[in-house]
């Protein structure tokens, strides 16, 4: 769509029409107003008749730290091996970008299946990440990691994820130096719906006494809102994670 059109609606109406053309698609740069425009529709849906999706703002995250370098190759999770591979306790998922399940409870109580579902892509490969009982951090959850030898370099952690309501994502991380920390771009709260999680890894200027290097950080994991009151199982998904250098 081009920049000087201010009228979005009737394009993007008869586009989402799956009853004039089902595989109908258009992309239109992210502002404001367009991502607004989508989200209404996405409410206002009736039955299938719109096939509405909503994909990732990569152009914000440039526009705010410059330009960034995306150090996955899959992070929609496309590659094979086949969606019904399960993992648990530290173990890769196959064909999932270098994913590994987060349990320090080491219990296989959290486990991670890569599976085709319905998700803000439409039909496409997702993690399905579920807790059956006590393990931790939290209720478990993943690592996507960064292992850096330079001080001083930032990072961004991007994910889209359905967490259920009442509970929230958090992270967590090994010594990244001192001076360095992480924190939230977005907020860390669940709505029962597919949203955007984008958190900031700084790592710090020198080590500190009695650190021989710098660590890994890029450890996500569940907890409820309260940091209490866990209740089981618990099934939350992972449809888009990756993570971006910001450049000098």
């Amino acid at each position: 769509i081009m920049s000087n059109v201010t009228s979005y609606q009737n394009i993007f109406y008869q586009a989402a029409d799956t009853t004039r053309e089902s595989n109908a698609k258009i992309t239109v740069n992210y502002t404001t107003a367009t991502s607004n425009l989508v989200d209404q529709m996405i409410e206002t849906k009736k039955g299938n008749q719109y096939n509405v999706v909503k994909g990732i703002y990569e152009l914000p995250i440039t526009q705010k730290f410059g330009t960034t370098t995306n150090l996955t190759t899959d992070s929609q999770f496309v590659n094979e091996p086949a969606t019904s591979t399960t993992s648990t306790n530290f173990e890769i998922v196959q064909g999932a970008n270098d994913i590994h399940v987060y349990n320090n409870d080491n219990n296989n109580h959290v486990t991670v299946t890569k599976k085709s579902m319905q998700t803000n892509f439409g039909t496409s490969n997702a993690l399905e990440i579920k807790t059956i009982g006590e393990s931790g951090p939290g209720l478990g959850g993943f690592s996507q990691l960064t292992t850096n030898e330079t001080f001083n370099k930032i990072y961004l952690q991007h994910i889209i994820a359905k967490v259920p309501e009442g509970y929230v994502l958090k992270a967590t991380y090994n010594y990244i130096g001192v001076g360095g920390r992480i924190s939230w771009i977005t907020d860390n709260k669940g709505t029962g719906d597919w949203k955007e999680y984008i958190i900031l890894i700084q790592y710090g200027n020198a080590l500190a006494s009695g650190y021989s290097s710098l660590g890994t950080a890029g450890f996500i994991y569940l907890d409820t809102e309260s940091g209490t009151d866990y209740h089981y199982p618990v099934t939350w998904y992972v449809s888009y994670s990756t993570v971006h250098q910001v450049n000098p």
